[in-house]
């Protein structure tokens, strides 16, 4: 519910970009949850290192664009401009990977590796905002 929330709240412009990020990653890690839970038993070692990997993945793009985003150049701007211009790095299209992430179950990497791709565009997408 979370997930679809999200998608179409962003989608229209309702619900603001960082927290339609949040509820969109919230919602598929309780799906992931839901999902692989039966498969790795609660001794499993993915549910000890994804949320960890996760929570300081988070903390560490975030100190860095705090630290960061008030020393920026113009150019270092305008080439972050540009790399969010381009169709493979597009939000929408890691949203999808992170959905595909999530059906399948078998191969343990695509989740997170989707995930740390979509943070990595909300970082942009957060050092590009004139916030």
């Amino acid at each position: 519910m979370a997930i679809f929330a999200a998608l179409g709240l962003g989608w229209k412009g309702r619900l603001s970009l960082r927290l339609s990020y949040d509820f969109f990653l919230w919602g598929t890690l309780w799906c992931w949850l839901a999902y692989w839970f039966p498969l790795y038993g609660p001794d499993g070692l993915v549910f000890r290192v994804y949320p960890v990997f996760f929570f300081v993945m988070d903390l560490v793009m975030v100190h860095i664009v705090s630290v960061h985003k008030a020393r920026m150049t113009v150019e270092e701007h305008r080439l972050l401009a540009v790399l969010a211009a381009q169709w493979w790095f597009n939000s929408k299209l890691f949203a999808g990977l992170v959905l595909v992430g999530l059906a399948m179950p078998g191969h343990y990497l695509v989740y997170p590796a989707a995930v740390g791709m979509l943070m990595l565009r909300m970082l942009l997408d957060r050092v590009l905002s004139p916030e």
